[in-house]
């Protein structure tokens, strides 16, 4: 009976940690699905320029290079198409124990690509 209990019990916090976790994390809206993600800046030389954008996440440690770095770029590809961008030129990405933190240029491309 001990051996149940302790499966059930450890069941029940992996299930707990599961929804904590899928919960806690920003998810990729239509728009921010279509924005393409690039570091070099001759990709956006013929693009409109429509502003910086940022993100970040709590999640860090494992976690940043996890849950805390896809947190992060979906609230930046979110923020880039709320703003009528489809590329984004990434500017900071930060990985550290304490959380995620990026900063990205967005900018509307003619052919979607920039190049």
């Amino acid at each position: 009976m001990n051996k149940f209990k302790l499966f059930l019990t450890t069941l029940l916090f992996l299930l707990f940690v599961a929804i904590f976790l899928s919960g806690c994390a920003t998810t990729l809206s239509n728009k921010g699905a279509v924005v393409r993600v690039t570091n070099q800046s001759e990709d956006v030389k013929s693009c409109k320029y429509l502003g910086q954008v940022s993100s970040s996440s709590s999640w860090g440690g494992f976690a940043a290079t996890g849950v805390g770095f896809e947190s992060a770029m979906n609230e930046l590809k979110n923020k880039a198409a709320g703003m009528g961008a489809n590329v984004l030129l990434t500017q900071v990405i930060s990985n550290t124990m304490g959380g995620t933190r990026m900063i990205g240029d967005a900018y509307y491309c003619q052919n979607g690509s920039g190049q």
